[in-house]
């Protein structure tokens, strides 16, 4: 099973014609979109790991890898 994160943000502005109230003017939004990537990573990882955690008497539970500050894959096996 993967839990998987990538987050980009862009901006964007708009107005609603015809709409009474605050969104009638222009205004502005940050919108903020998700897409996958590094599961692969995450798992070779987790896999690596798996043996030489469970040889100290724990157990592993997951691994996330962080692409970048705002990306992020994590493997726990389901």
């Amino acid at each position: 099973m993967f839990e998987i994160k990538i987050v980009r943000r862009f901006a964007a502005a708009h107005r609603l014609r015809g709409y009474r109230g605050q969104c009638e003017k222009v205004h502005g939004h940050t919108f903020k979109v998700v897409n996958p990537s590094s599961e692969n990573l995450a798992r070779y990882i987790y896999g690596e790991l798996q043996s030489p955690v469970k040889k100290k008497g724990a157990k592993l539970k997951e691994v996330t890898v962080w692409e970048s500050e705002d990306s992020a894959a994590t493997y726990h096996p389901g």
